[in-house]
């Protein structure tokens, strides 16, 4: 990696540590102690899945709740 990428990286993990320290009530240090420690790195979502994420959980959430109160069923066998 060349020197000025590098630089770029580390400026890219202290900006998005600091985002969620400050979201989590955290100091910006002891967030990129912890990713240090634990071999993780925070790294931007080119494909925007934490977008997709945040719009289907609400989903799951729901269907979760439903399946929790509707009775065991047997599923019939389904035939082509």
């Amino acid at each position: 990696m060349h020197p000025e990428g590098r630089l770029i990286a580390i400026q890219q993990q202290i900006h998005f540590a600091k985002w969620f320290a400050d979201a989590s009530g955290m100091e910006h240090q002891d967030v990129l102690d912890a990713l240090c420690e634990s071999g993780m790195r925070l790294f931007p979502d080119e494909n925007e899945i934490a977008v997709d994420a945040s719009n289907v959980l609400p989903a799951v959430n729901e269907m979760k709740e439903e399946q929790a109160t509707a009775k065991l069923q047997v599923v019939p066998d389904w035939e082509h």
